[in-house]
């Protein structure tokens, strides 16, 4: 988009998409059996005004961060530890869903 020399840019952002690491230490199952959860998230920016001007930078990790650890937290507190690794694919969309709904 072009705009006249006199405007000034604030802040740029991306129109690609971002990656963002979800880490989880010690995440308790159905079973009480602690284990380590790492979730890759890819997000896209669709409205950067109020990206910027609503939410922030700084808010939005904080945000992303807590809604991802509470997501993550259900879906393994529901699961026995000897379907665990059912999580990868089934989960995803139920995860995403959680996830989203935070953002909306």
């Amino acid at each position: 988009q072009f705009l006249a020399p006199w405007y000034r840019v604030a802040y740029l952002v991306t129109k690609q998409s971002c990656n963002y690491n979800a880490p989880i230490k010690e995440a308790p199952t159905a079973d009480n059996v602690k284990i380590g959860v790492d979730v890759h998230f890819n997000f896209m920016i669709l409205n950067p005004r109020d990206f910027v001007y609503k939410l922030g930078a700084v808010k939005f990790d904080e945000l992303l961060h807590s809604a991802a650890e509470e997501a993550i937290r259900m879906a393994v507190r529901e699961t026995p530890i000897d379907r665990v690794y059912e999580l990868r694919g089934s989960q995803a969309g139920k995860l995403l869903a959680t996830v989203n709904t935070k953002f909306e």
